[in-house]
């Protein structure tokens, strides 16, 4: 699965980024026939790993690109699904994903450990969850989750301390919230929270003096809110509020308190398709995407509307005109959930460039056999293979950096398994054969950190397979045949966890495959054959999971 997503994001980053001027698009479709567990598929997610998580009527959808995980309540485990019917979810900036389900309140859903928790909404409680069914959730730039209800107002959520505060619709109180319908919640770039009510309009909410704004509808005022039923709410890169309504589509302009409306005219093909407007997205190009109740959706250039809908016997055509949400994966793929499926949408129309090794160019990849890829914040691309050593891809030319007998400032192999960056921004590579190494892309200096017989505090042998990195900065460091070092690269040294036969302190096999890091600091080992360990870096335990057990966790979900 790991080579899976490392070919998808090495193809894509590849890719020549060009619009795409025809209006026959083709779409991907995937149904219940594919493994999904319901057609009817209300959002989408991508995780941090890559893969695409779909709410739908009968349980959550994993999707690896091949195949779905299906995950659904179970009356006996307290730590399954809450329900089955989901209707909105999304990841935080941990990696967690929070499920909202139409009817059974609040999940939170570790990808890591699979284990779901539940909130509900407690009558005898009034800091519980407001409401037990959910229709929207956001997380603000302070973590904080916003949760809308159906019916019941809204929650605030401090899932550090998991306490609530909820916000109501008082007749008495002008500056309340205006309905108790939430359907849809942003915070744009000044702190000011942007409240999306089916039936009450839009609110504005001022933290600082937690007062709510409203904004309505008005018979004859072109510049109030087209309609007060709102669906959707989304702030653009510059600032502009597009609000989706039942009436139509509402721009507003913060800044100049001003309305511009978008509405269905049947006399004019680049108009909306729709006035009923579901969902709104604006992709990585800042072309912005709005999903219909019934017709399809409408791709927008700031001036003319391009509509997609379904066609009859056109399987590359939009799965069905009522789309739910849109959202866009690390490849650039947008991915839209409808009643009838999923649909999703490769902007570069299948258009790829490849990039191979040319023996007569210095310029181009150094070997054709890519095993590792890291992207920086600056865009660069830094590649591992399996011969070549490291390269540097800046999107036009090919920078080389190869082990060299005769230069102490080389890298150690020429095979890289994996490329990790710590918070400075300095590369960490595990190589096959030649220990670790700590490249600083900005000196294009290299520090080796190898294996050495007499050294306790070394390297505990040389053939890295994987790295993660804690929030303290500790490396963690797979070896294959070499069990799991803690380097800390403060002190420069090593800590080893060994093998132990007894299986009773340690893990049970050398082989270790993965490492991966939890929000919670718990330390996850993937073996190459015998199963799964959880290790408690404070406790230094560790709690081991079976071939066996896992299969039978699998076939529970």
């Amino acid at each position: 699965m790991k080579t899976f997503f490392k070919i998808i994001i090495l193809t894509v980053l590849m890719s020549p980024l060009f619009a795409q001027e025809s209006n026959s698009i083709k779409f991907e479709r995937l149904t219940v026939e594919d493994g999904l567990p319901s057609n009817f598929t209300s959002d989408v997610v991508q995780d941090d790993q890559g893969f695409m998580w779909f709410a739908t009527k009968n349980g959550l959808a994993k999707y690896d690109g091949n195949q779905f995980t299906v995950y659904k309540h179970d009356q006996n485990n307290p730590n399954s699904l809450s329900n089955n019917y989901i209707w909105t979810m999304i990841k935080d900036h941990n990696g967690i994903l929070w499920i909202g389900t139409f009817g059974n309140g609040l999940n939170k859903f570790n990808p890591v450990t699979e284990t779901f928790t539940v909130y509900k909404h407690d009558e005898n409680n009034s800091n519980s969850l407001v409401s037990n069914t959910i229709q929207s959730i956001y997380e603000d730039q302070a973590g904080i989750l916003w949760i809308g209800t159906d019916y019941d107002g809204l929650s605030k959520f401090d899932p550090v301390n998991e306490s609530f505060t909820n916000y109501y619709h008082d007749e008495n109180n002008p500056n309340s919230l205006s309905s108790n319908s939430v359907y849809s919640v942003c915070q744009d770039d000044s702190g000011i929270f942007w409240i999306g009510t089916y039936g009450g309009g839009l609110n504005r909410f001022d933290p600082k003096t937690e007062t709510f704004t409203h904004y309505k509808h008005e018979d004859g005022n072109s510049n109030s809110l087209i309609n007060n039923l709102i669906w959707s709410i989304y702030v653009d890169k510059t600032g502009i509020l597009w609000l989706g309504t039942e009436g139509g589509l509402s721009r507003y302009d913060i800044k100049h308190d001003k309305f511009t409306h978008y509405q269905y005219d049947a006399t004019n093909s680049s108009s909306l398709s729709n006035n009923s407007v579901t969902s709104i997205y604006e992709d990585s190009k800042g072309i912005l995407w709005f999903g219909t109740l019934g017709g399809g959706i409408n791709q927008f250039n700031r001036v003319n509307f391009t509509s997609y809908q379904t066609e009859t016997g056109n399987q590359n055509s939009l799965s069905n005109n009522i789309a739910w949400r849109i959202t866009e994966d690390n490849t650039g793929t947008l991915w839209f959930t409808t009643d009838n499926g999923i649909s999703k949408y490769d902007s570069d129309n299948e258009r790829f460039a490849h990039y191979k090794h040319n023996s007569h160019s210095a310029d181009s990849l150094s070997d054709n056999s890519v095993s590792a890829i890291y992207e920086d914040k600056d865009g660069i691309v830094w590649l591992g293979t399996k011969s070549g050593g490291l390269n540097k891809f800046d999107r036009r030319t090919f920078s080389n950096y190869q082990q060299q007998d005769d230069n102490s400032n080389s890298i150690s192999s020429n095979d890289i398994a994996v490329i990790k960056s710590d918070s400075n921004g300095i590369l960490w590579l595990g190589t096959d054969n030649g220990g670790l190494n700590k490249f600083d892309p900005k000196t294009e200096t290299v520090t080796h950190y190898k294996h050495e017989p007499n050294n306790v505090n070394s390297l505990n042998i040389n053939d890295v397979w994987d790295i993660d990195i804690d929030q303290k900065g500790i490396l963690w460091i797979a070896l294959i045949g070499g069990g799991i070092d803690r380097f800390n690269p403060v002190t420069e040294t090593f800590q080893h966890y060994n093998p132990d036969a007894s299986g009773k302190k340690y893990f049970s096999t050398s082989w270790i495959a993965a490492i991966k890091v939890a929000t919670d600091g718990i330390i996850w080992i993937g073996t190459d054959n015998l199963g799964v360990s959880q290790f408690d870096p404070k406790q230094e335990t560790f709690t081991h999971y079976s071939i066996s057990r896992i299969t039978k966790r699998q076939e529970m979900i």
